[in-house]
C-alpha cells in the first residue's frame, strides 16, 4: 500500500507503508538514485534498493532528497542543484 507520492520536473516516487520507494520518469542526472547502470528513462515505477525506513521525499528540477526513519538525509541528482557540485 503506497502512504505518499512525490513529484519532481519529470521524475517521480511512491514511498509505502514499509519505508520502501519505487521511482519512475526521467533519469538522465541520477535524479531516480537506482544506480550508475540505470538507463536514462524509467517508464514503469521500479524499487528502488538503496532506499530504505523513508519517512519522506521531495524532487526538484534534477535532484531529489530523501528522510529516514532515523533523520538521515540523502541528496542525489544533478550536483548544480544540489549545491554538491557533482551528480552522487
Amino acid at each position: 500500500m503506497i502512504k505518499d507520492v512525490c513529484c519532481g520536473h519529470c521524475h517521480a516516487f511512491a514511498i509505502n507503508i514499509h519505508g520502501q520507494v519505487f521511482a519512475w520518469g526521467l533519469n538522465e542526472s541520477s535524479q531516480l538514485g537506482l544506480g550508475p547502470h540505470a538507463p536514462p528513462t524509467v517508464r514503469k515505477p521500479v524499487y528502488n534498493q538503496h532506499l530504505n525506513n523513508i519517512t519522506r521525499m521531495s524532487a526538484g528540477n534534477e535532484h531529489s532528497l530523501a528522510l529516514n526513519k532515523q533523520g538521515e538525509l540523502f541528496v542525489w541528482g544533478c550536483g548544480g542543484l544540489t549545491g554538491l557540485n557533482d551528480q552522487i
